[in-house]
């Protein structure tokens, strides 16, 4: 008889907040003997061969995950614009860590930029009861921005 946490079902990775964060859910395996203990969210990266490879996603509890934008970008993740998000999920009992969770590489959000930052609103009194805002174009580059 396995002891070790049945593998969890696929992931749903959806975005949100306006594509600044990056939501992963699952469902909880199987039981097989033990209860859940934890769970340990990785995201597959490409080496310079093209190969898949896990890095642990740190700060995740429970049964969610919600991981910024800007941190998928930069150490230890990299990932470029545009390279599609591909998470996988273990299970860890009393016995030890269970197999991960099945990866698809079709589908699914890709990286996009943090939003551009809008600059400083201009407001008008008008009345007592009423404001006129205007703004200009956000700063930063038309290349990269979501």
């Amino acid at each position: 008889m396995n002891l070790q946490p049945s593998v969890p079902e696929k992931p749903i990775v959806s975005l949100a907040t306006f594509g600044c964060d990056v939501v992963i859910e699952w469902n909880e395996p199987a039981a097989s003997g033990f209860p859940i203990l934890k769970y340990m969210v990785q995201i597959m990266l490409k080496n310079e061969k093209g190969e898949l490879y896990p890095q642990n996603v740190e700060n995740c509890e429970g049964r969610t995950c919600t991981i910024p934008m800007k941190v998928l970008r930069s150490e230890p993740y990299n990932l470029e614009l545009e390279e599609r998000i591909v998470p996988r999920i273990l299970a860890k009992s009393f016995i030890g860590w269970g197999d991960p969770s099945v990866i698809s590489l079709k589908g699914g959000p890709t990286v996009y930029s943090e939003p551009f930052q809008m600059k400083e609103p201009m407001v008008n009194r008008l009345n007592s009861t009423a404001l006129n805002l205007t703004w200009d174009d956000v700063i930063g580059s038309p290349n990269g921005g979501s």
